[in-house]
C-alpha cells in the first residue's frame, strides 16, 4: 500500500551535471514551488562543475543527490575505473543479448548506482531527463509502483548520422526507448519536431511540448544595463555564441568567414575549447584575416549568462540542418537572446523557423553554410542600429507575450498533477 510520505514526492534523474541541464532545474523549481517534494538525482562527471552545482541547489527549494564520477580523490578513481569496467563487460555481452538488464547497464553507464538512489527517494513520480537516466526511473516506478515519465529534451536516435545506425550505442539506445517510452505516464519534448518524431517512431500519444524558455523573472538582472554595459572600446556590431563546447563544425566557420566581409562586425565566443578546436580555429582566423575581431571567453555560472549576452547587439543561433535532432531541436540560446533583448541571427532549421515566424521582426535567417548571405545580414544591422533597436525591443516582446517560463511551466504543473492522481 502506498505510504502518505509519498504522495507529494517527485524525483527526477539526469545524468548530467545540474549546472549543464538548465531544463532540469526550471522543472525541478517550478515542481518545487508549486508544493511538490522533489528531488534530483544527477551526475557530474567534472570537477569544474561541482560548485555550480552546488550553488545551484543552494539556491533552490529542492534538494539534490550525486553520483560523483570526478577523479581527484584515489576512492574516485577507483569507483570510475570500477564502472568503466563493469560498462565495458556489459557491453560485450550486449553484442550477443539485450535481454534481462545487460542492455540497461551496457548503455547507463550508472544504471546501478543511480537506481538504487532512486528506490531510496521513495518517489511518487520518476522523471527522466537523459536516455540513460530512462531505465532508472522505469525500473525504480515498477519495483515501487509508482508512475514514470520522460522528458525529452532532445531527439536522441536523431543525434546518430545514418552512416552510425549500426553502431552498439544507437542499437541500444532504440531498444531501451522502445522498451520504456510506452510505459510512461506522459511524455514531454522540447520542441514540436521532436513531438512529432518521437510519436511516429514509437506509436506513443504525441509529447507534451515544453519549449526550452526561461522566467521573465530574471530580467531583474539586466536592470541599467545598457547603462552599465552599453559602452564598447569598439565601435563593431558585437555578436555572440555561446555552447558548453566550441566547435567549428557548429555554424561558427560561416560566422568567420561572414566578417571577413564585414569589417564592421566582431564575434563573441563563450566555451570551452579543446586545442584541437582551438588551432583550427586560430588557422581560419588568419586565413581570413579576421584574428583581432574574433574573442573566446571561458563558460560562466548559469545564472550570470543572461546578464552577458545583454551586452552585445546580437545573439546567434547556429544549428545544423544534419543530423536531424540539430534540424528540429530550439535550444536554449535563441530563448535567452530572447530573453536578453537582442536581435537573433539563425539557421533556417526546422525548429528555429517555427519558432521565428510568430515573431518574425525578431530576428534573422539564413540558410545554412551560405556565409555571403549572413554578411548581408551582419551588414545591414552594423550599417543600421535602428535596426538593431527594432529588432531587439520585438525579441524582449515575443518572451513578455509568449516564450517565458511562467507561461510554459504551467504545461509541466498541470500533466505533473494529473499524472499523481492516476
Amino acid at each position: 500500500m502506498e505510504s502518505k510520505s509519498n504522495v507529494n514526492k517527485i524525483c527526477i534523474l539526469t545524468n548530467a551535471p545540474v549546472s549543464q541541464n538548465p531544463r532540469v532545474v526550471k522543472e525541478a523549481d517550478a515542481l518545487a514551488a508549486a508544493g511538490f517534494d522533489v528531488t534530483v538525482l544527477y551526475v557530474q562527471h567534472a570537477l569544474w562543475t561541482k560548485s555550480w552545482d552546488e550553488e545551484i541547489i543552494k539556491r533552490s527549494k529542492w534538494k539534490g543527490r550525486v553520483i560523483r564520477l570526478e577523479d581527484q580523490e584515489f576512492y574516485r578513481k577507483i569507483i570510475r575505473y570500477a564502472i568503466a569496467l563493469r560498462s565495458h563487460v556489459f557491453r560485450l555481452l550486449a553484442r550477443f543479448t539485450f535481454k534481462g538488464f545487460v542492455a540497461e547497464v551496457a548503455f547507463c553507464r550508472v544504471f546501478t548506482e543511480q537506481l538504487f538512489m532512486a528506490l531510496n527517494e521513495n518517489a511518487k513520480l520518476y522523471i527522466a531527463h537523459n536516455p540513460q537516466a530512462l531505465p532508472v526511473a522505469a525500473s525504480a516506478a515498477r519495483i515501487l509502483n509508482a508512475q514514470y515519465a520522460f522528458d525529452s529534451e532532445d531527439l536522441h536516435t536523431g543525434e546518430y548520422h545514418k552512416n552510425e545506425h549500426q553502431s552498439a550505442d544507437y542499437r541500444l539506445l532504440v531498444f531501451l526507448e522502445r522498451k520504456y517510452l510506452t510505459g510512461c505516464v506522459y511524455t514531454s519534448a522540447a520542441s514540436p519536431g521532436i513531438g512529432r518524431e518521437l510519436a511516429d517512431r514509437y506509436k506513443i500519444e504525441q509529447p507534451l511540448v515544453i519549449m526550452n524558455v526561461f522566467p521573465l523573472a530574471n530580467r531583474k538582472l539586466l536592470d541599467n544595463r545598457k547603462e552599465l554595459h552599453k559602452e564598447p572600446a569598439s565601435r563593431n556590431l558585437s555578436l555572440y555564441w555561446f555552447s558548453q563546447i566550441i566547435g567549428l563544425d557548429r555554424g561558427l566557420a560561416d560566422v568567420v568567414r561572414a566578417i571577413a566581409l564585414v569589417e564592421s562586425a566582431e564575434l563573441h565566443i563563450r566555451g570551452h575549447i579543446k586545442d584541437i578546436e582551438r588551432n583550427k580555429l586560430t588557422r581560419l582566423l588568419v586565413d581570413t584575416g579576421t584574428l583581432s575581431r574574433v574573442y573566446l571567453y571561458e563558460p560562466l555560472p548559469p545564472w550570470k549568462l543572461l546578464e552577458n549576452i545583454a551586452e552585445y547587439d546580437v545573439g546567434l543561433s547556429l544549428e545544423q540542418p544534419e543530423p536531424l535532432n540539430r534540424d528540429i531541436c530550439v535550444t536554449n540560446k535563441l530563448f535567452l537572446y530572447l530573453l536578453a533583448g537582442i536581435p537573433v541571427i539563425a539557421t533556417n532549421t526546422t525548429g528555429q523557423c517555427e519558432i521565428l515566424q510568430q515573431f518574425p521582426a525578431a530576428g534573422f535567417v539564413f540558410q545554412s553554410g551560405d556565409h555571403v548571405a549572413l554578411a548581408k545580414i551582419i551588414r545591414s544591422l552594423a550599417e543600421g542600429p535602428e535596426l538593431v533597436g527594432r529588432a531587439g525591443r520585438a525579441a524582449l516582446r515575443a518572451s513578455e507575450t509568449r516564450w517565458n517560463w511562467e507561461t510554459e511551466q504551467q504545461l509541466l504543473i498541470k500533466i505533473v498533477k494529473r499524472s499523481l492522481e492516476k
